[in-house]
């Protein structure tokens, strides 16, 4: 696919302007398009440049201004649609496009008209490669892409001001590869380059969130108190539940006319402060860590006016054109603000932080400041005070725009989806739409959250088997008395560690370039140990079984010529060649998943089988001819495959001949599973074949 035509369209505060190009430039790896309006003081330019499989494109505008007299500038929304028409259609597409304005979800289609407005991702899939559009963010302006007419995309940028009578930055980055994988990291890596922001392999994933958590807001909503809060606590430890940290969601916090007046909790809720409570559940307790939330406002409608914590923080205090008060997006002035709050919340023993509605901050400042400037100095505040006092233990939420996920630079946790609704009728459906899809372009860049779900729910079995091949952290939102530990056990170890995987899981090509009016299943992949996993969800359009087709070459980051596959549901095993692969029929409401292992010349292993992710237990392997040892992280199921009989098995140096079971054994290969107990120790287990 190339791009034939280039034209620029301006929506002005008193006028609309269709530009004409006025010559071309042939510059090297592309070309410069020249535009100049009927009046001559606007003038455009657009630069396509190809380097490689990359391709960038730039904009400038400039509209001249009177020295005194009254002049035309961009209007708040919308004002640069640059238009790109190309030499074909895709095959297919898959669009993630912001449906809130903090979250985005994905459309499927198979040409650009098919794309919806404000896309921030684009997955395109043509006759000999896959492309990613990433639509950037600049210093004063954020371009999203959207469909136009017959074979042309459009790149829309906006600023959510008007006054602006200049601009100048890549506005797109465009990449080709074999893969679609492949696509959209290439493209991210030279977005990181273009506006200077880590990618997620340099990023640093928080070590409270390798645990198991729990957190207030579906239990209490806004309801919270320090009352219930050791109410769940004592559950928690009543049940032997590894929890090891607890978020203290909406409603702790001191709030009049939804506005912050006091850095202190809401003392009718919690009378004594955070101080005491959070020693002694820290003590009493499996919990080691706990948090609270509280929105980039502050609180949603930002801080209180009649207030204390007004007449202390008003010189960190921005005010809008509308008299809302918000930390200031200048850093210097920002920090100050984050700095003396997240001062306090430490002294009183939170230990991490969520912070909600970032992607709000277009509408705060609307016709106020340019988003991009405010999101660059607004984060940059926040994070640096983040870091000192939260030593960067933040989920980031609500802040899904790219003018937050570029500008973000500290921290590495960030929310993938809308939230878990439990009450939702097809809530399942959505979430695992959203933070599948979302996660090709968004776990790019961060460690990516899959929101919480409950343990007494009738999605629960889905919800944990979305969370065990996430990627991400694993937490639940229980009610007091309503969490179920056996629904928790696969995803943890005794201590609360989670099973967590390589990288965030990524839906199979299949799942993403598809025809839209063909029912299909989400398939999501992801790794760990080596071994690659493969879960297969019915999306729930039609009440019938859809089939799907598996195989391990779908899975980025495994190797390997042979491999046994586990089948998580039946627990039982087949052999498979990399190219090779099967169809799976999914029912309505139901899923599946496989784990691919590299076949062994003696044994191979799969792990602690009453885990999701079973080979995540496996701490080391070791082979000696007839002898294999393998290091479990703890006891519990452990299975194992082989073509040869089994002379015998020693745990812990202790035979356990005895104690071994066989299944499928007339079939190439025999699956033995032994009961392996450990007190949530490291247990060996040697096994030596005839």
């Amino acid at each position: 696919m190339k791009i034939t035509q280039v034209s620029i369209r301006l929506k002005l505060e008193k006028s609309t302007h269709n530009l004409n190009c006025i010559r071309t430039e042939t510059i090297a790896g592309g070309k410069e398009y020249f535009f100049e309006g009927k009046d001559p003081g606007i003038q455009g330019k657009v630069s396509v440049v190809k380097e490689g499989r990359t391709t960038k494109v730039g904009t400038s505008v400039h509209i001249a201004q009177e020295a005194f007299r009254e002049s035309d500038s961009f209007a708040t929304e919308n004002p640069v649609i640059i238009g790109l028409k190309w030499d074909e259609q895709p095959l297919f597409l898959n669009a993630q496009y912001q449906h809130r304005d903090w979250w985005s979800r994905p459309k499927a289609g198979t040409c650009f008209s098919d794309i919806p407005e404000r896309t921030q991702s684009l997955c395109v899939k043509t006759e000999s490669a896959c492309m990613a559009f990433v639509p950037m963010t600049g210093d004063l302006m954020k371009s999203y892409v959207q469909g136009g007419e017959d074979q042309e995309l459009q790149v829309v940028m906006t600023a959510y001001t008007a006054g602006i009578a200049e601009i100048s930055q890549c506005c797109l980055i465009i990449t080709e590869a074999d893969s679609i994988y492949q696509a959209m990291e290439e493209a991210w890596k030279e977005a990181g380059k273009e506006k200077d922001f880590p990618l997620v392999k340099n990023r640093t994933y928080p070590e409270i969130f390798e645990y198991l958590g729990w957190c207030s807001w579906d239990a209490f909503y806004t309801d919270i108190s320090e009352e219930k809060v050791r109410q769940k606590v004592a559950e928690i430890c009543e049940k032997e539940i590894p929890i090891r940290w607890i978020l203290l969601d909406d409603g702790w916090l001191s709030v009049k006319n939804d506005c912050l007046y006091s850095m202190r909790p809401e003392t009718s809720k919690f009378p004594n402060g955070f101080s005491r409570m959070c020693r002694e559940i820290k003590e009493g307790s499996s919990i080691d860590w706990i948090g609270v939330w509280h929105a980039f406002a502050g609180y949603w409608g930002g801080i209180e006016r009649d207030s204390e914590l007004y007449d202390q923080m008003k010189a960190f205090l921005y005010e809008t054109k509308n008299r809302k008060l918000l930390p200031h997006f200048d850093p210097d002035k920002g920090s100050r603000f984050w700095e003396k709050w997240y001062e306090f919340l430490s002294k009183e023993g939170i230990d991490f932080v969520k912070v909600d509605g970032q992607s709000a901050l277009k509408n705060y400042y609307r016709n106020n400041e340019a988003v991009a400037r405010v999101a660059q100095g607004a984060h940059r505040g926040f994070e640096t005070a983040a870091v000192q006092y939260m030593r960067g233990n933040v989920i980031n939420c609500m802040g899904m725009a790219a003018e937050n996920m570029m500008n973000r630079t500290l921290t590495g946790l960030s929310r993938n989806s809308d939230d878990f609704v439990p009450d939702a009728e097809e809530g399942f459906k959505e979430h695992l739409l959203q933070n599948a899809y979302n996660a090709l372009y968004h776990s790019q860049i961060y460690y990516c959250d899959w929101d919480m779900f409950w343990t007494r729910h009738k999605d629960a079995g889905k919800h944990a088997l979305l969370r065990a091949i996430s990627g991400g952290p694993v937490y639940v939102s229980d009610k007091i008395g309503e969490t179920n530990a056996e629904e928790l056990l696969p995803l943890c170890y005794q201590d609360g560690r989670i099973l967590r995987m390589d990288r965030c899981a990524l839906p199979t090509e299949d799942s993403v370039f598809h025809d839209p009016a063909e029912p299909v299943n989400i398939a999501l992949t992801n790794t760990v140990n080596g071994t690659g996993a493969v879960a297969v969800f019915h999306l729930g359009e039609v009440r019938k079984e859809v089939t799907t087709r598996v195989s391990p070459e779908q899975i980025e980051g495994i190797s390997g010529d042979r491999f046994l596959v586990y089948d998580g549901v039946k627990k039982e095993i087949f052999q498979m060649q990399m190219h090779e692969g099967f169809e799976v029929s999914v029912a309505p409401d139901e899923y599946t998943y496989y784990l691919f292992l590299p076949e062994r010349n003696q044994v191979t292993p799969i792990g602690l089988m009453n885990k999701y992710m079973s080979s995540h237990a496996i701490m080391e392997l070791r082979e000696k001819e007839n002898r294999t040892s393998v290091l479990l992280k703890e006891g519990g199921v452990f299975g194992f495959a082989s073509d040869k009989p089994i002379k015998e098995i020693f745990v812990n140096g202790e035979s356990g001949i005895l104690k071994l079971t066989k299944q499928n054994e007339n079939a190439p290969l025999t699956l033995y599973t032994i009961e392996v107990e450990a007190a949530g120790s490291p247990v060996e287990v040697t096994i030596y074949t005839c």
